[in-house]
């Protein structure tokens, strides 16, 4: 591929509040799932139909329990409310409030809240839910005024109900009015660490992960201010986690974490597995293979078994071309049952590397269920290829692609198919005949597939193939167009950056954009070697060499490359280091036998150093 591309890729409102206050209840289940009448009444003991009720009282409430067992909970809640609002009955109430929240209806929940804290201003739960409710409408300061009440009545401790705030807030208030009530109670609580940890949440569940990255690290500073025991255990697993979160989302972060603010802890803590799980996807995310490698086998040490870990070590391993490790950990992976057709379908790659093609398609055809079914079926049209003569086999593999295609939309039309799943599975199989195309040597028809895969799809790996044909095709600015289309779904995308950024250096055009391109990208992902040489590049075309071979010198160290390496031997020519130069290439242009331009490197320069002298 080339220089420009040479990029590594790895890897109701309304509803919610009822799904959110119904897990206020300190009175039963939570939730008032779809259980019948009588269930749910066996899980308030306290109530009990009060006898002496008139004949059309308890007709009612018989007709309610017939309501609930049949899913009608509104028309129940309708007839009981207002019998709990004439009886009084501390338990009905409570039941009412409960079947409030089945009802998903605001106002039903309004009302019953409402009803439960007339009957009983001391118990905590209605106020839990009237906060909220008061600041879904916008009246934060009656909402601050029942949070108060709230909190000085539950026995949980003050860090723990303003996670809990968070918690309920985040999921079930409209964005602005509640991250301005979060924000207040983080100004009242400030020395609290689960006050700005409550901010960073909401700003992290609502993509600002600049917002939250700040107020998570003042979540980590306050908790290193707490007395060893149970509550600073908690606090720094709960902040860490959502720091790693945030890097995760924004690589850039990821080397402070790592490297700083959350070294000493998460080495001291590798028994956490969840959190392991997270530190191995950021190294993989940074670049950092080995260290990837070696948190998943601590992984695997403490639990033999842990399914994320063999899927991650295997995925990582086979990205790099660590086929035997790759292999026994999806052989491994198969043994559960719920991973299986998984592990299949991996293990059918890894014989598609080895060119064992026949045990590829035995592995593809076990992949009967689960996320990898189109893929698998997309792998058993390419084997095609490779299983027939060149002409038919080509012609079999479109063929199958084609039948696929027609079942998909055929699902999507019998309703048996989501619209998300099957424009997904649409855009593998576009992207399957944009291959197949390319291999064809048919450019323009590749492209086109790529296009319609795009628009099924708009997959970052899609884009970068596209723009790598129109590159190779000389369609600059159709490019330029993609590379741009990639950084406005994704700003931070370091790879579209970079290879936006160093297309600029090699045509010599937008310099100084291009440097902040490529100085954006090496902050967002500081480890990538080949960002690393197309900074070095970016100095070596405006003639300071010497810059140009400190950061080239960086890249080749951080990953031997050709392309690296023939930069580098050229910055040290140009920067007069002619005899450094030579052994450079001398120690390793035998690596690389079918790099013609590396073959020719040496006397290439020479001759245009010989034609500048005469």
């Amino acid at each position: 591929m080339n220089q420009a591309i040479r990029f590594v890729k790895i890897v109701g409102v309304t509803a919610g509040l009822g799904i959110l206050l119904a897990g206020c209840s300190q009175t039963g289940s939570g939730l008032f799932s779809k259980k019948t009448f009588v269930e749910a009444s066996a899980s308030h003991k306290d109530w009990r139909r009060p006898s002496g009720l008139d004949a059309q009282t308890m007709y009612q409430i018989l007709v309610a329990e017939m309501l609930v067992k049949r899913g009608q909970p509104a028309q129940a809640f309708e007839m009981l409310y207002p019998i709990a609002q004439r009886l009084r009955d501390p338990g009905l109430v409570r039941y009412v409030f409960q079947l409030s929240m089945y009802t998903y209806q605001e106002s039903n929940i309004e009302k019953a809240t409402y009803l439960w804290l007339e009957m009983d201003p001391k118990t905590p739960t209605p106020w839990k839910a009237a906060f909220l409710i008061s600041v879904r409408k916008g009246d934060l300061e009656r909402g601050m005024q029942q949070w108060q009440t709230w909190q000085a009545l539950t026995e949980e401790p003050l860090y723990q109900d303003i996670l809990d705030t968070a918690q309920r807030v985040t999921k079930s208030v409209p964005e602005s009015r509640g991250g301005v009530f979060l924000q207040a109670l983080s100004k009242q609580f400030g020395q609290v660490w689960s006050a700005p940890l409550a901010v960073g949440w909401l700003a992290f569940e609502q993509g600002r992960y600049q917002e939250a990255w700040s107020a998570l690290n003042r979540a980590w500073q306050l908790t290193q201010k707490l007395d060893q025991g149970a509550e600073k255990t908690f606090a720094q697993k709960k902040t860490a986690q959502l720091l790693l979160e945030v890097a995760l989302k924004r690589p850039q972060y990821g080397a402070e974490l790592l490297d700083g603010r959350l070294r000493g802890y998460l080495n001291w803590h590798s028994e956490d597995l969840v959190l392991q799980q997270k530190v191995a996807r950021l190294q993989v995310q940074m670049q950092r293979f080995d260290q990837a490698k070696q948190t998943f086998h601590r992984l695997l040490q403490q639990e033999p078994d842990n399914s994320a870990a063999l899927f991650g070590l295997g995925v990582l391993s086979l990205q790099l071309q660590d086929l035997a490790t790759a292999e026994q950990s999806f052989k491994r992976l198969k043994r559960q049952t719920a991973y299986r057709a998984v592990a299949f379908y991996y293990l059918g790659r890894i014989a598609q590397m080895r060119q064992n093609w026949h045990d590829a398609r035995r592995f593809f055809e076990r992949v009967e269920q689960g996320p990898f079914v189109v893929d698998a079926k997309i792998q058993l049209a390419l084997l095609q290829v490779v299983m027939q003569p060149r002409g038919q086999g080509v012609k079999a593999a479109h063929q199958q692609l084609m039948q696929l295609e027609q079942a998909v939309v055929q699902a999507q039309l019998n309703a048996q198919a989501e619209r998300g799943a099957n424009n997904k599975a649409l855009a593998k199989i576009w992207a399957a005949k944009a291959k197949l195309y390319t291999q064809e040597g048919k450019v323009q028809k590749a492209i086109a597939a790529y296009r319609q895969a795009i628009d099924y799809q708009p997959e970052t790996q899609w884009q970068f193939a596209l723009a790598a044909l129109l590159y190779d095709a000389k369609q600059f600015e159709a490019y330029q167009r993609v590379l741009q289309s990639v950084l406005k779904q994704d700003p931070n995308d370091a790879d579209a950056l970079n290879a936006l950024g160093f297309f600029y250096v090699e045509q010599r055009k937008n310099l100084q954009e291009a440097k902040v391109l490529l100085e954006r990208a090496l902050r967002i992902a500081p480890d990538r070697y080949y960002i690393m040489d197309s900074m070095g590049w970016w100095y070596f075309m405006m003639g300071d060499y010497e810059k140009a071979e400190v950061w080239l010198q960086r890249a080749l160290d951080k990953q031997m490359d050709d392309e690296v390496l023939m930069h580098l031997i050229e910055a040290k020519w140009y920067a007069g280091k002619q005899q450094e130069a030579k052994a450079l290439w001398q120690k390793y242009h035998a690596q690389y036998p079918r790099n013609v331009k590396l073959q020719a490197l040496i006397k290439q320069l020479q001759h245009m150093e010989s034609g500048r002298a005469d």
